[in-house]
């Protein structure tokens, strides 16, 4: 048995460490989720090495990584955020949220002690993530978005899905860099308090009908505020009908 397994293992790559290519990249991803970069900025090989203290060679590398969706640029050019790129990010999100709060509704029925843990898990939000956000009365507007995001993840982590808790916590990345390039303006505190109020609190009570209207309501709210902001977002869901019916 351990000569086979001995054979099998042979066959294994061995990873390799971080890089400066890797490295640079990340840095670069960063400034353009925060906004940092702003859409139009040309990515200057010589002025990206000269900040960073490396060569121009690891930033060429860098420059030509396959970027996932929440690296948004094209060639050397950070792109402009669109209204696609809105529509698809929250459609996406909306539909992973449903399939978590359905599951969560489902394990209900499963046994009493099944219901007895989906309501530990749902209190401990409900004292846990939104209490902080509850506090947090008077922060920096970015401190409670922060907030925000926490609960969503907290409550797609509940659901015990691990393929779409992780999916769901990819876009939130995506979302922050939205939200920071595009420049909206945020609920007020109270506004927000009450909306992530009533989410734990319907799957608390069991309440899956309501539990899909607030989550759907709260995607169809926040990818509106980001449309818009931006040209041609008013007739983004028109001409494409099928995303109205996801939200």
């Amino acid at each position: 048995m351990k000569e086979t397994l001995q054979r099998e293992m042979v066959h294994l790559r061995r990873m390799q460490p971080l890089n400066a290519a890797t490295e640079v990249a990340s840095e670069l991803r960063k400034a353009i989720i925060s906004g940092s970069l702003v859409a139009g900025t040309r990515l200057i090989e010589s002025d990206i090495a000269a900040q960073m203290a490396v060569s121009r060679g690891p930033v060429r590398e860098a420059l030509r990584i396959p970027h996932e969706d929440e690296m948004p640029n094209r060639g050397a050019i950070v792109s402009a955020v669109s209204a696609d790129d809105v529509l698809e990010v929250y459609a996406i999100r909306g539909s992973l949220g449903l399939i978590a709060i359905r599951n969560l509704i489902g394990q209900y029925h499963f046994s009493e002690d099944g219901k007895a843990i989906v309501q530990i898990r749902i209190d401990g939000i409900r004292t846990g993530e939104f209490a902080k956000l509850r506090s947090l009365s008077g922060a920096k507007s970015s401190e409670i978005i922060e907030q925000e995001f926490r609960i969503q993840s907290a409550t797609m982590l509940a659901a015990s899905l691990p393929r779409v808790y992780r999916r769901f916590d990819r876009l939130t990345v995506e979302i922050q860099s939205l939200v920071s390039r595009i420049k909206i303006e945020h609920d007020a505190f109270d506004t927000t308090v009450e909306k992530y109020a009533n989410l734990p609190n319907s799957l608390y009570e069991e309440d899956g009908v309501s539990s899909e209207r607030v989550w759907r309501k709260h995607i169809q709210v926040s990818s509106t505020e980001l449309l818009e902001k931006l040209p041609g977002g008013d007739d983004a869901i028109r001409v494409r009908p099928w995303m109205d019916t996801l939200y």
